[in-house]
């Protein structure tokens, strides 16, 4: 990515290496970067970034969201998740009786109603 971005901005990055010599650029910069996301202060700063925007993006509304990702993508993802989330073919090799088993008194009481 840094390399991309020096690429882009070509005449700033020829002027910048007139000043540190033949070594790249890019070897100079990434280990300043790296040492900048290990500390803390910049984790805890990166930490309330994204529970201030987590919050906005709660906001939204799902027709926004919808928009973004597409109708289909959304479905297919609640799709995978919810089977991974349920056993399915468990509860479906089960007998009736087993499934609803704490609420038999609920299911005669309510039968017997009528």
């Amino acid at each position: 990515m840094l390399d991309d971005f020096f690429k882009e901005r070509g005449k700033l990055i020829n002027l910048i290496q007139l000043f540190i010599g033949n070594e790249k650029l890019i070897d100079k910069i990434q280990p300043e970067i790296i040492k900048f996301f290990e500390q803390s202060r910049t984790i805890d700063i990166l930490s309330v970034m994204l529970v201030k925007e987590w919050g906005n993006l709660e906001k939204w509304d799902i027709e926004k969201i919808e928009g973004m990702i597409g109708r289909e993508t959304i479905k297919k993802w609640i799709t995978e998740k919810t089977a991974e989330m349920l056993p399915v073919a468990s509860i479906m090799n089960k007998p009736v009786r087993e499934l609803t088993a704490d609420f038999s008194d609920i299911i005669v009481e309510r039968a017997f109603r009528f």
